[in-house]
Formats: C-alpha cells, structure tokens, sequence
C-alpha cells in the first residue's frame, strides 16, 4: 500500500503545531532526542516512559513524543507525564491520524525532524528499556567511534500472551556491521537503536510507501557510516495483539518486508541489490512453504512462479529447488502426490 507523500512545507507546519512549543524543554540543549511513537499504548505508555526517564546520564536529553490520536487512554497518560517532567517531554498530538491506515510515516518523519539531538533513540511506546545506562552506554560508544553512523544491543522479545519464552533477539552477532549486511535485511530490534541524527537532509520518496521505518532508515544512514554492536541486553521488544505488526501473520510479514525490499534498492548500488535480492528469494520460498503447509496450494502457486522468475535471473540454482518450483507454481495437484518423495528444499 503507498503512504502519503509530504512536502518539506507541510513537514514543517506540522512541526510547528507543537503541543509543547513554549515548554521548558525547549531551555536546554540536548546531547540525544529519544523519539517514542506511540498510538493505543495504553497499558504499556508508562513503562516505556518511566524507563526513559529513570535513565542515568551527565548530558540533557529530551522525550520527542508522536501521539497519533490513540482511541484509549494514551494521550492522556502522556499528558500527565509532560505536565510532571516540562523539562524533558515533548509531545505532538496529531489532530487527525497521520497513520493512514497504510505506511504510517507520517508520524514518525514528523518525530524524526523534529530531534534537536546531536542523537535520536528509538523507542516504541509499548516497548520498554530493561537498563537505566542505555542512553549513556550508546552516548559514549558513538563519541568515541565517529565512523559509525548507527550503535545498537541486544533486545528480548516478550510475549504478552505466554504463547512463546521470551528469547533474545539479534542475539550472538558481531561487532561491526555494514550497509551489506542491512542490505540482506534486518537485525536492528527498533528500541535499541541509536544513530547520528540528520546524516541526510530529507527521506526520499520510497520511504513512505513501506510499511515499516525501521528498516529503511537504518539503509539510508548507512551509507554514511558502520553499524556497531553493543553485546548487552538493554530493552524489551513486546508482541501483543494490539502491535499492528506482531499481530500480523508470519506471510503478511513477509509479504510487506518484500515489498519494502523492492523500495529500498532504490536507494542500492548494484552490489547490494543483488544481496537483497537473495533475501527476497529466500522470504519467497519461506511463504511457499508456509502456504504449502496451510493448503493453499493456489496461493503456493502464485508464488511459486514469482519466485522463479527472479530465482532464474538471480544465480545458479539447484535442480532440486527448481523442480520443487515448477511443479508448485504450474502442476500443484501433481506436487502435492509427489511431495514426499522430493527432497527437502535447501535453497535458504
């Protein structure tokens, strides 16, 4: 689906209608901008926020806050928060949703622009930060690394639902990384980043018609610099049926992780179009087999084919993994007798 495209002039009208325009905040001079997006948070807001501001620094930061007209008690919460902290909360209230419905980048390019740091941190506002150190442990890392453009750490992925144990994600990675690696896809959990801020002056085109901004922004300021790892856990990634995104299913995911693919190499040189392109092969053959293992045979198909066509334009491929392809995309009742008599496909 495509967002909403806007000029610099109405980026900049919408960041002069400011809630907080003529707050305290505005006094000082901060060394980071954390940036919490937030809509119908109501049961996590505060954690988020407390874990923000229990955080333990020697620089000034400020809370750029983006409230996207929550249907529960959200703005209310984050209300109270700002009459109780003037110096370090910001807040922007939507007067209608700037999350259409479609991509959503609205608010966050509008939060985004609006950071005064020499840094912005990322943080979800049904997320949280599990150390009170993260802002300062960042801070210094990119002080005393100027080639990178981005740091992040370790995060844990909670289930609110105890369907699944919390688990560790990225979890076990190195110490630097690259536009290359981004360009494979990502591995950047939203509430432990931290980057340079305004390495570009404006977001180009493509940007707002993915469905997610994590992942685009981190390409962009990667041309300008490394990506550092910080081997400690220091926030919580949440899924909870309320996310517009983990309440998706495994193949929407895949599907809108795709299409961002598509959009990002716009901004690729050839050498790492390529590497993406490897990544939607791989994402493709990941739906084949979720659709296959659902029934939807016709579904398969239709991807099936997809997958072909750039399998074939890509790389060298196994006979095994263009078999399997074929008969899924073009004879599915006759892979669906053949299919367990085909070896596996590793083709990953």
């Amino acid at each position: 689906m495509v967002g909403r495209m806007i000029t610099e002039s109405q980026l900049k009208q919408l960041i002069a209608e400011e809630y907080t325009k003529n707050s305290l905040v505005h006094q000082i001079k901060p060394k980071v901008s954390v940036s919490l997006l937030t809509y119908n948070h109501g049961p996590f807001i505060a954690q988020a926020l407390n874990s923000i501001l229990l955080q333990q620094v020697n620089f000034e930061y400020e809370i750029v806050i983006g409230e996207d007209c929550s249907q529960d008690n959200t703005r209310e919460i984050v209300l109270s928060y700002q009459k109780n902290n003037p110096d370090k909360i910001r807040i922007f209230l939507s007067k209608k949703p700037l999350n259409d419905g479609k991509s959503g980048r609205l608010n966050f390019v509008r939060n985004l622009k609006a950071c005064r740091g020499e840094y912005v941190a990322l943080l979800d506002g049904d997320d949280y930060w599990s150390s009170p150190f993260k802002l300062q442990k960042q801070v210094d890392f990119l002080d005393d690394h100027p080639r990178y453009a981005i740091c992040f750490h370790d995060a844990i992925r909670m289930y609110e639902n105890g369907s699944q144990r919390p688990w560790l994600y990225p979890g076990g990675k190195k110490e630097v990384y690259s536009l290359a690696d981004l360009a494979a896809g990502n591995f950047i959990p939203t509430c432990s980043t931290m980057f340079r801020n305004r390495l570009f002056s404006e977001f180009p085109g493509w940007y707002y018609e993915v469905s997610m901004g994590d992942w685009p922004l981190h390409i962009i300021n990667a041309h300008y610099g490394d990506v550092g790892y910080i081997d400690e856990v220091m926030g919580v990634y949440r899924v909870h049926s309320r996310s517009r995104w983990s309440a998706k299913s495994r193949v929407d995911v895949l599907n809108d992780t795709i299409n961002a693919a598509e959009r990002i190499k716009l901004d690729l040189s050839s050498k790492y179009r390529k590497i993406t392109d490897g990544s939607i092969i791989r994402w493709y053959l990941e739906i084949i087999e979720l659709l296959s293992h659902g029934k939807d045979s016709q579904g398969a198909s239709v991807y099936a084919k997809k997958c072909l066509r750039r399998l074939i334009a890509h790389k060298p491929v196994p006979n095994s993994a263009l078999i399997r392809l074929i008969l899924i995309g073009y004879f599915p009742v006759f892979y669906r007798f053949l299919a367990c008599k085909l070896p596996p496909n590793r083709y990953r």
